[in-house]
């Protein structure tokens, strides 16, 4: 199936069960204003784990989409047999719920383009993306993040609340304090679903936490542990060698390796790689003199998805005990902050 570096579509449903549907499983009945028996692409998840289906529709532009999930999930829809797939709809799906939909076409700047019943948590988003509509032109950050915050306290019951949660948590590390607050006044069957408990793990991993533990095997497969490594500050350096930015920033933690390592500072580099001989590689051809650790699974090893990092070059500076002190440092901020720590 060839798809999909395409957009993202987002539906949300709470919806009436059909008779026959096994739990766990979510109903899609739709129609699309288009030709007959064309065909999309579905794209949802279940928890971590991504999901694609391939529809045609029937003779009436027609379509029942069946699968199961444990929790809502965003449902994205495409275009198949284009040479960039392109992306129509967003909404919701929830487990146990039948939504019935109807997609228009030729509105795809509009900012709904489809129809959407039997569906409270479509009800919020819709709310939610038309009160942003209304401000966005050349709103200042301030308001627009005071609007978003207004409408999370006033949703707490709704699932869609954690997804803006979690959107606001990857976009800024030091909102985690209203996050925190905010988990704390949501329903109990909110704070135990899948994205709840990944939330408030997540949110646990911030400056002044301490820093997880979790044993990885080095390029000369002894186990390495981080609570072994005796350092006054400690790097923990998320790259790869596929990663260009990754590979521009291993100048200046040399520099800041040659400067600062006799006064107390390491570094231990995590390598997002898949192939072993690339990341040898790699680590030759950079000089790099520090340790080095991989699973070798990318962003889906163990302490990538610990640490929920999507996206390098990334970095935690650690003291001796453990604890973050600065995370995210590049280019000439390491050296200008260990100037500091270790004075």
């Amino acid at each position: 199936m060839n798809l999909i570096n395409s957009l993202i579509i987002v539906f949300c449903c709470c919806v009436v069960t059909v008779k026959g549907q096994t739990k766990g499983e979510f109903v899609v009945k739709g129609v699309i204003d288009t030709v007959p028996n064309s065909e999309y692409i579905f794209m949802y998840s279940d928890k971590d784990q991504l999901v694609y289906d391939t529809l045609k529709l029937d003779d009436k532009s027609e379509f029942v989409l069946r699968g199961k999930i444990s929790e809502p999930s965003r449902l994205f829809v495409y275009i198949n047999g284009v040479p960039r797939p392109t992306d129509v709809y967003h909404l919701w799906i929830e487990p146990d719920k039948t939504i019935l939909f109807h997609g228009r076409s030729g509105e795809r700047r509009a900012l709904f383009n489809y129809r959407v019943q039997n569906s409270e948590i479509q009800r919020r988003f819709e709310e939610y993306k038309a009160l942003m509509e209304d401000f966005r032109p050349g709103m200042p950050l301030a308001i627009e993040d005071s609007i978003e915050r207004k409408f999370i306290e006033e949703n707490l019951d709704s699932y869609y609340v954690l997804h803006l949660l979690w959107a606001r948590m990857s976009r800024d590390s030091n909102d985690y304090d209203f996050v925190d607050h905010i988990m704390a006044e949501v329903p109990r069957n909110l704070r135990d679903t899948w994205l709840g408990r990944n939330i408030i793990k997540k949110s646990q991993i911030r400056i002044g936490s301490f820093f997880p533990n979790i044993p990885q095997e080095d390029k000369d497969g002894n186990i390495v542990k981080i609570a072994d490594i005796n350092a006054r500050y400690l790097l923990v350096d998320f790259w790869a060698s596929w990663c260009v930015p990754c590979r521009m920033e291993n100048p200046f933690l040399k520099e800041a390796y040659k400067k600062y390592q006799k006064r107390g500072f390491e570094i231990l580099g995590v390598s997002f790689d898949f192939h072993r001989d690339k990341w040898l590689e790699a680590i030759a051809k950079d000089g790099l003199i520090w340790s080095q650790v991989s699973d070798l699974k990318g962003f889906e090893g163990y302490l990538g998805k610990e640490l929920f990092i999507r996206g390098i070059p990334d970095n935690f500076l650690l003291d001796s005990d453990g604890r973050i002190v600065a995370r995210g440092l590049r280019g000439k901020e390491l050296a200008s902050l260990l100037e500091k720590l270790l004075d």
